[in-house]
């Protein structure tokens, strides 16, 4: 029994572990698609090619802050059924909205 336990407590540990990561990751990804949303905003693009990135961008927020919830719970195996595919989705969403556009200082070196 106590083999048992502790075999279950290894387990919910590297579960947590591997959700804290993809959290992480996924925090750095969002951030990333949100300054190039904000650039491309900016930079007055098409509506249209703007639409698609953005919805994408919410319905993902929305399965993070599931995770999130889920992870609050102590419901590790649910966060990371909330986040299967979310990084697939917030790349699709960049290469959406093309490079990245390189910004040069306006000071003379």
């Amino acid at each position: 029994a106590q083999n048992a336990a502790r075999e279950a407590a290894d387990t919910k540990a590297q579960v947590r572990g591997e959700v804290e990561r993809e959290m992480a990751q996924i925090a750095a990804l969002i951030a990333e698609a949100n300054t190039r949303l904000a650039a491309a905003t900016r930079a007055r693009a098409p509506r249209r090619v703007l639409d698609g990135p953005r919805q994408a961008l919410a319905a993902v927020d929305k399965s993070v802050q599931k995770a999130g919830e889920a992870v609050k719970a102590d419901d590790y195996l649910s966060a990371r059924a909330d986040l299967q595919g979310v990084k697939d989705r917030i790349t699709q969403a960049l290469s959406a909205l093309g490079p990245p556009a390189v910004q040069f200082s306006r000071r003379p070196r």
